[in-house]
């Protein structure tokens, strides 16, 4: 299961867009909101309920079996961020994993990639006539000497043919699968790139990203008279395994 996070603060509250896919080519997806007070980043509470949600989602299009990894995307998040990511939302993912495996399968490993487009390091590759440098084609990557340490790197995902292209950078901030490399991790961020519905190339972050940041966004924008949350307003539950924000 790979899931993503995002938060938006345009409106009178800050909305929480959460998708977790739900199938093995990450096509389907459920998806959910949750609202929190104006400016808050940090989600405090509420994430459990989501992933139980999407588990059980995940249970009836997968014949009763459950994900043994999750892969959480967590975007728009500094720095000085990344261990609150870890001692509060994944925490209450933890929670609710718990009671929902047995001590034979054991929970999920959880892995965590910290996503931050905001950066100021650009890429560059000299020219075939070695005169000039150019922008690097989709799927450039750097995850040695340039980075933090070996747990991050920068990916180039989308083709610009105007200015300069900005990287994203990825940092993985935990990860529980001591057989997955970051190699791993690498491939499977930019393969995911290529997965939104609404574009047919690729984008600048992982599809369930981008999905989290669009179905937040569009709360954000028909709850903004109010401020309610919709599951307060007779919504049709069924929507939330539709990606009907797209």
């Amino acid at each position: 299961m790979v899931i993503g996070i995002d938060v938006c603060h345009a409106g009178k509250k800050s909305v929480v867009g959460f998708v977790a896919t739900t199938n093995a080519t990450c096509t389907s997806a459920y998806s959910d909101i949750i609202i929190q007070p104006k400016g808050q980043e940090l989600v405090k509470k509420d994430l459990g309920k989501c992933l139980v949600n999407a588990l059980e989602t995940f249970k009836q299009r997968n014949k009763g079996e459950l994900p043994t990894k999750i892969v959480i995307y967590r975007d728009g998040v500094g720095e000085g961020m990344r261990d609150q990511i870890i001692n509060n939302e994944v925490k209450q993912f933890k929670e609710a994993l718990n009671p929902l495996f047995n001590a034979v399968t054991g929970v999920p490993d959880v892995i965590l990639i910290v996503v931050n487009k905001r950066i100021n390091q650009r890429m560059f590759i000299q020219s075939r006539d070695g005169r000039t440098v150019e922008n690097p084609p989709p799927g450039s990557i750097i995850d040695s000497k340039l980075v933090e340490n070996a747990t991050d790197f920068h990916l180039v995902s989308q083709q610009t043919t105007q200015g300069c292209v900005t990287p994203t950078h990825y940092f993985v901030s935990l990860n529980e699968a001591p057989e997955v490399s970051l190699v791993d991790l690498e491939n499977l961020t930019y393969s995911l790139c290529y997965m939104y519905s609404n574009w047919s190339g690729s984008i600048k972050v992982p599809a369930p990203c981008q999905c989290a940041h669009k179905i937040a966004e569009y709360h954000t924008i028909v709850t903004a008279p109010g401020s309610h949350d919709f599951k307060q307003q007779g919504y049709n539950p069924s929507f939330l395994s539709q990606m009907y924000y797209l």
